[in-house]
């Protein structure tokens, strides 16, 4: 169905809920994805908390680590749709042998291109599973997939089930992934899904706007944000740099706005970066510089990030720009904010305090 023929054979194994929870535990300590997930936690997206995978139903699991496929023993009916979950898994073995999981995500080294390049993995994944389940992608039911795919996930524990952030970052690349991977499909077959692989999508700008991939591709602007752990003193040190993309960017915005308002300012995202510097003693500084189509996009964003500070952090209180200074700024129980829109730019800085704030606008050119 897939036309990939298996390379070697997949060995499979039967457990039971405990036994695939501990499985998970191990591939999640192999794959430090924590590391991964630093940027969204540094934004408040994230909880910052200790994961703890738990026993949980599932019909079957591909671990790329072991090159192997696990199977609840405890499963009690064979439905279609625990047919289509164990097809799925295969397909995730199928994909691994022809184009090796763990290189895709070595060579998409920030947020934005790591959830762009898995967007084609479980995109390609959720195709195969409607064309298994329903035969013919005209009669697919994607609520009821998208809910059955959902339901497999696994728990890492109450903090994160309860975060709308960290649902909708693992349900992204399964729904936004499958349109994209459909249109791949209906313009040149699994050949065309199958040559994806080779030309990864770089941004989630090109997942949620399908042309700007298949079509005249969209290449982000490079956005420059300099190392300033000299210029901030003694004990400052860069702790990590990062591109989130038209999605996070959007999720972000949605966390304090309305969907609507969240994605129609992200939609014009032309290129971002994250820095974030650290103290010895745990005091931190984030500047997120981002690059817009227009500077309609650009001013629209601005004011987005505006409301977002002023509902995320109430009270803020507004501050006046200190003298040779521009942008709005806040006082906030998180630090002081600063967001200031230039032409198709928008910076948006947090610090501990308006004379570090006026210290890092300074640095930043």
């Amino acid at each position: 169905l897939r036309e990939l023929p298996p390379r070697s054979e997949v060995p499979l194994s039967f457990l039971d809920e405990q036994e695939i929870a501990s499985l998970l535990q191990e591939s999640y300590a192999v794959r430090s994805p924590a590391n991964q997930w630093a940027p969204l936690v540094v934004m408040g997206l994230l909880p910052e908390a200790d994961v703890e995978i738990r026993a949980h139903t599932v019909v079957g699991v591909y671990l790329p680590e072991q090159r192997q496929l696990f199977v609840d023993s405890n499963l009690q009916n064979n439905t279609p749709d625990d047919q289509a979950l164990l097809a799925r898994s295969y397909a995730h073995a199928l994909q691994d042998q022809h184009f090796d999981l763990g290189s895709i995500d070595a060579r998409a080294p920030t947020t934005d291109a790591r959830l762009a390049a898995r967007s084609l993995v479980e995109g390609d994944a959720m195709l195969l599973t409607a064309l298994y389940r329903y035969q013919d992608l005209e009669s697919a039911d994607w609520t009821h997939l998208e809910a059955m795919v959902e339901a497999e996930a696994p728990s890492y524990g109450t903090v994160f089930d309860q975060s709308d952030a960290w649902r909708q970052m693992g349900l992204f690349p399964v729904t936004a992934g499958r349109v994209l991977v459909q249109m791949l499909f209906e313009t040149g077959g699994w050949n065309a899904v199958n040559a994806a692989y080779a030309d990864l999508p770089r941004t989630t700008e090109q997942v949620l706007h399908p042309e700007r991939y298949l079509q005249e591709r969209d290449t982000p602007s490079s956005v420059v944000v300099p190392d300033i752990a000299s210029r901030l003193g003694a004990g400052w040190a860069l702790r990590l740099q990062d591109t989130l993309g038209e999605f996070v960017a959007g999720l972000y915005l949605h966390d304090a706005l309305s969907e609507k308002v969240a994605q129609q300012a992200a939609a014009g995202w032309d290129g971002d970066t994250l820095a974030v510097w650290e103290h010895e003693d745990g005091q931190r500084v984030l500047v997120w510089r981002t690059h817009w189509e227009t500077i309609g996009d650009a001013l629209e964003f601005e004011q987005a990030l505006a409301g977002l500070i002023q509902q995320r952090h109430t009270p803020a209180w507004p501050l006046e720009p200190p003298l040779g200074s521009s942008g709005r700024w806040w006082q906030t129980s998180a630090g002081v904010f600063r967001t200031e829109q230039l032409a198709r730019h928008v910076t948006l800085i947090q610090a501990p305090s308006a004379g570090m704030a006026q210290a890092v606008t300074e640095a930043i050119p």
